[in-house]
């Protein structure tokens, strides 16, 4: 199917490590913050937005929260959150730093719901376009 392999050069590599990396962090911080509002709409009834609920203090927690121990989960949850969200930012800071941005990148910025870091990921995770003859190739 593929008319070659690819193995990206050695300067990538460690680049692509940081990529890999950042995958599972952005997948538990989202299973995290989907978390708060089971949570709080359950002991509260009280429906948050996501920026509302990622502001929220211990204090507040404590108003809204009827239990110490949902107040606990909802403030490790936040923490969790918050930590997680620090990291991502600093391994995407990193990737931004080491990339080029080459005119494949660029044309995968032109599709809707592709940002920064998913564009890098793919260049990083695919290599060179030129190995796919058709636009189809290249997406599956």
């Amino acid at each position: 199917m593929l008319p070659e392999g690819y193995i990206s050069p050695k300067a990538e590599r460690a680049v692509r490590d940081v990529v890999r990396k950042r995958s599972p962090l952005v997948r538990q911080q989202t299973a995290n913050g989907l978390s708060l509002p089971n949570i709080l709409g359950r002991k509260t009834g009280v429906r948050l937005s996501a920026k509302r609920r990622h502001a929220l203090t211990l204090e507040e927690c404590e108003r809204l929260l009827p239990e110490p121990e949902h107040v606990l989960a909802v403030t490790s949850s936040l923490a969790v959150v918050h930590c997680l969200g620090q990291q991502s930012t600093a391994l995407e800071k990193l990737v931004h730093t080491r990339l080029q941005h080459t005119p494949a990148y660029a044309q995968l910025q032109t599709v809707e719901g592709i940002g920064t870091i998913v564009a890098q990921t793919i260049v990083l995770e695919t290599g060179a376009m030129r190995r796919f003859p058709t636009v189809g190739q290249y997406a599956s």
